[in-house]
């Protein structure tokens, strides 16, 4: 069984005044894209806030024992007033925990259902509420080596051996060597050269900017921008089309005096992002091109330096 890794990340802030947040004008909730390893864990209980009252026919707890009223009344995380629009005879509150399906891939908010969520982590009845964690874990599965059919498919480092129950053969490293999730490639045991170390810096970074950008409304938003730049995506896109992208690199990435070939790094390294980011599928690289790319990225600031 692949192993996994975790994230947790936080929910969507309330919009002012209400008892909405502010992923669910922009984007109905959270979703995940099915065709990728990410999904919520069953570590998450989530509390839904100013549901309409059709859910208390619903499998979801709605009831005014749900653990949902608890954590308005003293959660310390919610004003008086909002606390008494996310939870009413009119509007339940409803608590389920995550994991499930379709809970797995999305937490969806409408205005025929629920308008807010909260994710409790690990929830702990016997802590008071005001010491629940509050965050929505999220895991991906680790990609095994690659399926073979015969030795032709896998690199020299590698043979194409019989692999688990359902008579598949995998790319299995050779002795001295293992499987690096990262690299996506079998590399030496105790390795350490700087271009290997750098590299998985990088695809660490970059998956990791991935993974925030398919969260979208949870960590890409801000209401602060523009209207027209509220979502992230957009607000950087447009930004590299008027040749404006470093305009928008966090300034504790490049140091008061970056040197040219941070510069460089930054921005070969953030168009490959975008090109990650393109609507359509056919229009995104596929794995195998990143790591790649991102080699070619080492090699072009290591000749810099030369």
């Amino acid at each position: 069984m692949a192993s996994s890794q975790h994230m947790v990340v936080q929910t969507s802030p309330w919009l002012p005044g209400a008892c909405i947040t502010q992923d669910m004008p922009v984007s109905e909730g959270l979703w995940l894209n099915r065709t990728l390893p990410f999904n919520v864990t069953s570590s998450n209980t989530i509390f839904l806030f100013n549901c309409s009252p059709r859910l208390l026919v619903s499998p979801l707890n709605c009831t005014d024992s749900s653990l949902c009223h608890l954590y308005l009344e003293s959660s310390g995380h919610v004003d008086d007033k909002r606390a008494l629009e996310c939870a009413s005879s009119l509007r339940p509150c409803c608590t389920f925990v995550a994991g499930g399906m379709p809970s797995a891939y999305k937490i969806r908010l409408h205005s025929s259902g629920c308008r807010a969520f909260r994710s409790i982590l690990h929830l702990d009845t016997d802590k008071p509420a005001n010491q629940w964690e509050e965050g929505l874990e999220i895991q991906w599965a680790v990609p095994l080596e690659p399926v073979c059919k015969n030795q032709l498919d896998c690199s020299g480092a590698s043979k194409c051996v019989p692999a688990g129950a359902k008579g598949r053969s995998r790319c299995v490293c050779n002795r001295g060597y293992h499987w690096d999730h990262i690299l996506l490639s079998c590399m030496r045991k105790k390795s350490s050269t700087r271009a290997g170390l750098r590299l998985k810096v990088s695809i660490g970074v970059f998956s990791f900017f991935s993974v925030a950008i398919v969260l979208g409304a949870i960590t890409a938003i801000d209401f602060s921008r523009n209207e027209n730049d509220v979502n992230l995506v957009i607000f950087v896109s447009e930004r590299a089309t008027g040749g404006a992208l470093m305009d928008v690199v966090d300034d504790r990435l490049l140091g008061k005096e970056p040197s040219g070939n941070l510069e460089i790094s930054v921005r070969l390294f953030s168009e490959l992002a975008l090109a990650c980011l393109q609507e359509r599928k056919t229009d995104r690289p596929c794995m195998k091109d990143v790591v790649q790319e991102l080699q070619h990225i080492i090699q072009t600031v290591d000749q810099e330096e030369v």
